[in-house]
């Protein structure tokens, strides 16, 4: 299906890459009609999916209880699914994604329980004097809960001094998706990531509505169900998390062994895969992406408990023939995230400042991408046959410190100790709704 990109939000297609600045500013919502208004008229300056390159670009998100805040109707807001509703705080979801110790919400430095964030406003530009300021919200009806700003690193980097967003899913039926078809771990279909689209099931990814005799012509008509109004279509889920990393206790556990360094990760710092180059970051791989594990079954080349072996398994445990591969390959999709999050502080290590991730996803089921990759693959202690190991870098390690297994010939080596190098800092569940919705939620 054609994707209607004038009414989706452009955080969805791209990370704005050529607009280095970045400023999240998380608001709480004191005057619901004042902020309608606000939302009503910030439509009009939201970037969308049509424009590749803008000078500027703002995207915003609502929670869900910001949504009951601006006076939904309870008939749509009993569509939107149960993750989204519970939130990210309550204590089953805090179990499942690890967040516990230091990393427990009533930690956080926002959205923890009882200051839940209403709404989330992303700015992009291309110097730090265009960002979106602060005034600019004065009289809007909203009052701000943390803001966070962010500056991309030299040659995409991330703190821990490796290339990130080499692996990301493409959209199916996009222009970069016509251009890199033959990829087989790379296209997905657009409903994994965008309500209302087919997903890797061949269904319709299904959204949250409201009554047609409470909506209006701006929402367009639920398929096979006259009597309702699809609010969710191309719109999105965004899960936010503020992960602080911890510079100085990583390179102090690698002590200068690049080789564990990528092993933990899966990549050379360049972005190599160890699929690919088992021995040394050959720079001719240094953005592949099109890569499985058939070769690999036992990890010898890239270790079976590796972040990005964990974040995307690809066909890790399926058999050599084209058919077992591409049920691995539609399995893996269906847990698929797209990563939209950027670097936070100083690489400067001298200067003392929180450094890390503002990490930002969209999927079309929190439960089922994002939530399954962080629980069932991240932080799984039997993952791939492994025994009491979680994810080495981002991981929630046991009280003790964890264990990272390097398989090798004859024998394997075991690292024990593994401190927690991450940090929940803060967190919520949002919904990143089409510019059509945007304006209908603010014209309540």
């Amino acid at each position: 299906m054609a994707l209607e990109l004038d009414d989706i939000q452009g955080l969805v297609l791209g990370a704005y890459p050529k607009l280095p600045w970045a400023r999240y500013l998380i608001l709480r919502i004191d005057d619901p009609g004042a902020a309608r208004a606000w939302l009503g008229t910030l439509a009009g300056d939201v970037a969308t999916a049509e424009t590749s390159r803008p000078p500027r670009a703002c995207n915003v998100a609502v929670s869900f209880a910001g949504l009951a805040r601006l006076g939904l109707p309870p008939d749509a807001l009993a569509t939107f699914p149960w993750a989204l509703r519970q939130g990210m705080v309550t204590e089953y979801r805090s179990r499942l994604l690890g967040d516990r110790g230091p990393s427990a919400p009533q930690h956080w430095c926002w959205g923890a329980p009882g200051a839940e964030a209403d709404v989330l406003l992303a700015s992009y530009a291309a110097t730090a004097g265009e960002l979106l300021d602060r005034s600019a919200l004065d009289g809007c009806g909203v009052s701000e809960m943390a803001t966070v700003d962010s500056l991309l690193l030299p040659y995409s980097l991330e703190h821990f001094g490796f290339t990130d967003g080499v692996s990301q899913p493409i959209l199916a039926g996009t222009p970069r998706a016509a251009r890199t078809s033959a990829h087989r771990w790379e296209v997905v279909e657009q409903g994994e990531f965008v309500l209302g689209y087919p997903d890797e099931s061949g269904l319709r990814a299904e959204g949250p509505t409201v009554g047609a005799d409470r909506s209006s012509p701006l929402l367009p008509t639920v398929p096979g169900d006259a009597g309702r109004r699809d609010l969710g279509r191309n719109g999105s889920y965004l899960v936010v998390r503020q992960l602080a990393q911890d510079v100085v206790g990583f390179r102090r556990y690698v002590d200068g062994n690049e080789r564990l360094a990528a092993e933990m990760v899966g990549r050379w710092p360049n972005g190599a895969p160890l699929a690919l180059a088992p021995d040394q970051p050959v720079e001719a791989f240094s953005s592949a992406n099109d890569f499985g594990y058939e070769h690999d079954k036992h990890g010898l080349r890239c270790p079976l408990g590796a972040h990005i072996r964990r974040a995307n398994p690809r066909n890790s445990t399926s058999k050599s023939d084209a058919k077992a591969e591409e049920i691995a390959r539609r399995s893996a999709n269906r847990h698929r995230i797209l990563r939209r999050g950027r670097p936070y502080g100083s690489t400067d290590l001298d200067v003392d400042e929180e450094r890390g991730l503002f990490f930002v996803a969209l999927n079309a089921d929190i439960e089922r991408q994002f939530e399954f990759v962080q629980h069932t693959w991240l932080n799984n202690p039997t993952f791939a046959g492994l025994c009491g190991e979680v994810d080495p870098l981002t991981g929630d390690q046991p009280d003790g410190g964890g264990t990272f297994t390097q398989p090798e010939l004859p024998v394997r080596r075991r690292h024990r100790g593994l401190p927690n190098f991450v940090t929940t800092r803060g967190g919520g569940y949002f919904f990143l709704p089409g510019l059509r919705a945007l304006r209908w939620i603010g014209s309540l």
